[in-house]
């Protein structure tokens, strides 16, 4: 995405799983925290999120509360996330040169986020998770 130079944050995301019918989603706030050079492209990392069964009831919820039985069925109200944010960029810058040969000669600046906050927006009072890039 293009973004003016300067500092940005990285604010939140939406994501959803299911077919329709039944159609869970969740959204989160994010805070992630990267600044961009002028006249540069920069790789900010590489994010996994996984959906995973909640063995705590104060870890945070994937989804939002309702609808509950689309939430239930795509294992949003039951799960949590783990998430990951790692430094993959030579497959990354690699696989985006492939894809858009426009970009074949560009030099992408490598700038992996060190970490980000998770906020489930919705009233949500569990606490925020905390990613730390991996090694």
């Amino acid at each position: 995405m293009r973004l003016q130079p300067g500092k940005h944050t990285l604010s939140g995301f939406w994501g959803k799983a299911g077919r329709f019918p039944f159609i869970g989603e969740m959204f989160y706030d994010v805070q992630a925290e990267f600044e961009v050079p002028p006249r540069a492209v920069v790789y900010l990392g590489h994010i996994d999120l996984v959906n995973k069964e909640r063995t705590d009831k104060d870890d945070q919820a994937s989804g939002i509360a309702i609808p509950l039985i689309d939430q239930a069925l795509v294992g949003f109200s039951g799960g949590t996330l783990d998430v990951k944010l790692s430094d993959h960029y030579e497959r990354d810058v690699g696989l985006l040169k492939a894809q858009y040969p426009a970009t074949k000669d560009i030099s992408v600046a490598r700038a992996p986020l060190p970490s980000m906050l998770l906020m489930r927006r919705g009233g949500s009072n569990a606490a925020p998770i905390t990613v730390v890039r991996t090694p």
